[in-house]
């Protein structure tokens, strides 16, 4: 095509797209954060993609022609950066009050400690042995510059696949539940770790195409994820658990969450006595004027009750709202309910009614009317999970 190489042209054609979905998920993202960050790093990526496509697009085989060092430092911190910021996801999504900025740093120390050794190699050291093979890695195993790049590309593999199962593993169940899109976003995970090995440690022109159409696919698709839902990776509970006063109330760190929370029971107890969501037009600014607080604090909140933002919050609450009345109203249509809950789009109704229910609303209806539909709950009511641990007592101040 225009004598350039076809599969470049097609990558970069693939990036243009992955940055366009990026800028629309950023213009999106309202009060979440989750979509936010998303579309922020996959327009970086698309940009990082786009300027080593455009220096391939002309000199690929004089670059092919060379041999590539195995191993290289550069490409796995640019990795590393962004398999460590995906990593992240499953611990915003199924924990979204958790993943403070605090926590965020915490996490990233490996990332920062991992830049700061190799830079000080650089600086300090500067020989880079060239590795044209896996063999030579075997071979010149006993130079320090080869030990520091094996450590930091086990480095690289290992972290990023911790961060993604602590959620997934820890003693505490997550504020929300995994949801089928969560297994998509691992297995996308494992594949691009897959890619990302070849294209380290065995550099071959199919690899680097495969690696290459692989960073461009597939964040494109979570992208698409991410435009259809506002959290595609959980769900959430029915019921919100309270916070556990034992380890939450007298840290510094949290105090700020069990005020959250507090407000969280105020948005509850407003949302259920005058139903504002039922409201077409009813936004975040209006909640916020509703209660007298500001936007951040409401969208803490918010998140304490394990919910990724405001509208999906609201979205929630309108399909309870749709259930129970449909219930008391048997005779009401679809669209009636649907419009009287607050959605004015049909399309968008039904795909969050069948992510929710995991049926379509004539389903739903089919059994309700038959008996066999799941009772409806408010958001607040009856958890089932473990209670929370007893309070222990503040700590007394001099003098008392």
């Amino acid at each position: 095509m225009f004598g350039y190489p076809l599969h470049l042209v097609l990558e970069m054609l693939l990036d243009l797209i992955m940055a366009i979905l990026g800028i629309i998920l950023i213009v999106k993202a309202q009060d979440n954060h989750l979509r936010q960050i998303w579309g922020v790093m996959v327009v970086v990526l698309a940009a990082s993609m786009l300027y080593d496509n455009s220096l391939w697009l002309t000199r690929e085989q004089d670059i092919l022609g060379h041999n590539l060092t195995l191993l290289s430092l550069p490409i796995m911190l640019k990795w590393y950066l962004f398999v460590h910021t995906l990593s992240l996801f499953t611990i915003g999504s199924l924990k979204p009050s958790w993943l403070t900025p605090v926590r965020i740093t915490l996490l990233s120390l490996p990332l920062l400690l991992s830049t700061v050794v190799v830079l000080c190699y650089y600086w300090f050291n500067g020989q880079i042995t060239p590795l044209g093979s896996a063999a030579d890695i075997l071979t010149d195993l006993g130079r320090p510059d080869v030990q520091v790049r094996i450590a930091l590309f086990l480095f690289t593999l290992v972290t990023p696949a911790l961060n993604i199962m602590l959620p997934l593993i820890g003693k505490r169940q997550p504020a929300r539940k995994l949801s089928s899109g969560m297994y998509i976003y691992i297995g996308c995970f494992l594949l691009l770790v897959f890619a990302y090995i070849l294209f380290v440690i065995d550099v071959r022109p199919w690899e680097i195409r495969t690696f290459g159409f692989i960073v461009a696919i597939l964040p494109s698709a979570l992208s698409v994820m991410y435009l259809r839902n506002e959290n595609p990776l959980s769900r959430p509970y029915r019921t919100v658990k309270a916070p556990d006063k034992a380890d939450a109330e007298y840290v510094p760190e949290e105090a700020g969450y069990t005020l959250a929370y507090r407000l969280y029971e105020r948005i509850t107890e407003h949302m259920q006595k005058r139903t504002p969501f039922t409201e077409p037009d009813y936004a975040l600014d209006n909640l916020t004027a509703d209660l007298g607080t500001s936007r951040t604090l409401t969208t803490q909140a918010i998140k304490c009750g394990g919910y990724t933002g405001f509208r999906e919050y609201v979205n929630f609450l309108r399909l309870e709202h749709f259930k129970q009345l449909a219930a008391t109203l048997p005779g009401a249509t679809i669209k009636e309910l649907m419009f009287r809950c607050g959605f004015t789009s049909r399309s968008s109704f039904y795909r969050h009614f069948a992510e929710q229910e995991s049926m379509s609303p004539r389903e739903y209806l089919d059994k309700l009317y038959n008996g066999h539909a799941p009772a409806s709950r408010s958001p607040h009511e009856g958890d089932t999970r473990p209670a929370p641990s007893p309070a222990r007592p503040a700590p007394k101040q001099p003098g008392q």
